[in-house]
């Protein structure tokens, strides 16, 4: 038997899988919003402060904008190029919520003498406003930042933006305001500028983008912030003062949504030796792990310099430039144990001492070369493993090798 559809069946069969099908991709993305870490990231509420607006300043090679409310960093754009931001602009108002760090923001663990255990301290944990303070005339912004810290913090933490030798600077002064003594076993700054690549085509993230190459050599270290494209500029963060970068700690306590369009922020550690005693103990560090002691009522100071530089190619020659020592090993890092490495040292003062780590390490003696590459090490030895050639300019420097 033959059975035959109405016409009038057909069509409402047709139409009732038609609004199925509409409902379900409806539901489809309704799912998807709501599975969208970045979704759920902008609808979090916004502390940072933006409704009360922003400053500008003109910062030698840069035009710097910063938060009015928290003075973090809401812009930091070379002059020398048109529509490019070193930092994530274009994500500040969804990155606007506590948790999470911009340029400007200060990590602490303290503890005080005689006690074991560490307290964090973060002013991306809470955001409150920050209160203005006046300073010196090279001082572009400045602020005791007490609001944004816990009330229990025993260190007065100020911030300055400020010019020096015509270049951007970022520095905190950190005062021990009790009667004990204070140690600081880290102090991290974090380091946000523009990875965040969700969201872009590749031919934008190519034009607004950034990648950044630690460079984890203590008072010499430094961190290189190249744009994917590979044209200038780029930028170099150094050490102003007695500032090492002794460890490079990925900030893993940042909420940005990561995955394969972000891998994530780092900070550049001053102090790390919280962290080796308890998140790090099972890993060798890099540097030997520091700490130092504030007395009650001192002072200390620590900051950076943002320096900018043509591409790639031209980091060492600006480093050369602005006086911070560089290190080029020949052939390489990785040496057969047949090989003789020599490592040549670029700075205007004389190398006072070196330390081969460990002692059975390859061995070294250091010679004088001529004036534009001062002093050459060479490296030679059986030893197989990893070793460190630390080299004394005015502080003590390193670099590693693996045989």
């Amino acid at each position: 038997m033959i059975i035959k559809f109405k016409k009038k069946s057909v069509l409402s069969i047709i139409t009732f899988k038609a609004i199925f099908c509409c409902i379900l991709s409806f539901l489809n993305i309704e799912v998807v919003l709501a599975q969208s870490p970045w979704i759920a990231l902008s609808k979090k509420p916004s502390t940072l402060g933006l409704e009360n607006g922003f400053s500008t300043y003109n910062a030698g090679a840069f035009n710097l904008k910063l938060v009015k409310s928290s003075q973090t960093v809401a812009g930091l754009q070379p002059k020398m190029v048109k529509d490019f931001d070193f930092v994530p602009s274009d994500s500040l108002k969804v990155r606007s919520s506590d948790g999470l760090y911009h340029l400007g923001d200060i990590n602490l663990k303290l503890r005080y003498i005689g006690e074991e255990a560490w307290k964090s301290y973060s002013t991306a944990a809470k955001r409150s406003p920050v209160e203005n303070i006046a300073m010196g005339k090279n001082v572009l912004a400045a602020a005791d930042l007490a609001a944004t810290l816990p009330a229990d913090i025993p260190l007065q933490v100020k911030r300055m933006w400020e010019m020096f030798n015509g270049k951007l600077v970022l520095r905190f002064e950190l005062k021990n305001k009790t009667n004990k003594n204070v140690e600081i076993g880290a102090l991290g700054i974090p380091m946000i500028f523009d990875n965040i690549l969700e969201g872009r085509t590749l031919e934008q993230t190519h034009a607004k983008n950034v990648f950044y190459d630690p460079y984890i050599g203590k008072d010499a270290g430094y961190l290189q912030v190249t744009r994917l494209s590979g044209h200038a500029p780029s930028l170099l963060v150094t050490p102003l003062g007695h500032t090492p970068f002794e460890a490079y700690n990925p900030l893993n306590d940042d909420r940005t949504p990561r995955g394969i369009a972000f891998e994530g922020f780092y900070e550049w550690m001053v102090y790390s030796k919280a962290y080796a005693e308890n998140e790090w103990k099972n890993a060798e560090q890099w540097n030997t792990p520091t700490s130092t002691t504030l007395k009650p009522g001192e002072t200390r100071s620590y900051a950076l310099q943002f320096i900018l530089s043509g591409a790639a190619k031209d980091i060492e020659n600006k480093l050369i430039e602005n006086k911070r020592p560089v290190a080029i090993s020949v052939p390489g890092y990785v040496l057969p144990k047949d090989v003789e490495g020599k490592l040549f040292i670029n700075y205007p003062k004389k190398i006072k001492a070196v330390q081969v780590q460990p002692e059975n390490a390859p061995t070294s003696k250091c010679i004088g070369l001529n004036q534009k590459w001062l002093e050459k090490l060479y490296c030679t030895g059986k030893y197989l493993g990893e070793s460190k050639v630390v080299y004394h300019l005015r502080r003590w420097l390193g670099a590693k090798y693996k045989l």
